[in-house]
């Protein structure tokens, strides 16, 4: 059985530069690619689909066997991914006065 594997470096160095940060979300983004790509199609033709990811920090070792693990696993990353273009574009609240609003 020959495996598909793809290889992509996480660079872990810190700072929060607009540059470093777009880097971090297209490696995001890659990975879900391949979730969309790959793993999907594979899970719903009955096939277990398995990716290991290893920061150097930690080895991450994940099993599917379902599209349900693979739908939760993709929310976790557009998570993570929202939170970096947070950063980016931070989000703001205007605080209005009470007596501004009708009533």
């Amino acid at each position: 059985m020959s495996e598909k594997v793809i290889f992509f470096k996480i660079n872990l160095t810190g700072g929060r530069s607009q540059q470093q940060i777009c880097d971090r979300i297209a490696e995001i983004d890659t990975l879900l690619d391949f979730l969309f790509v790959t793993a999907i199609p594979g899970v719903q033709q009955g096939n277990i689909m398995q990716y290991k990811l290893d920061t150097g920090q930690s080895k991450v070792d994940v099993v599917y066997r379902g599209a349900g693990e693979i739908a939760k696993d993709i929310e976790r990353w557009e998570n993570l991914r929202q939170r970096f273009v947070n950063m980016l574009v931070p989000r703001m609240v205007r605080l209005v006065g009470s007596k501004n609003f009708r009533r």
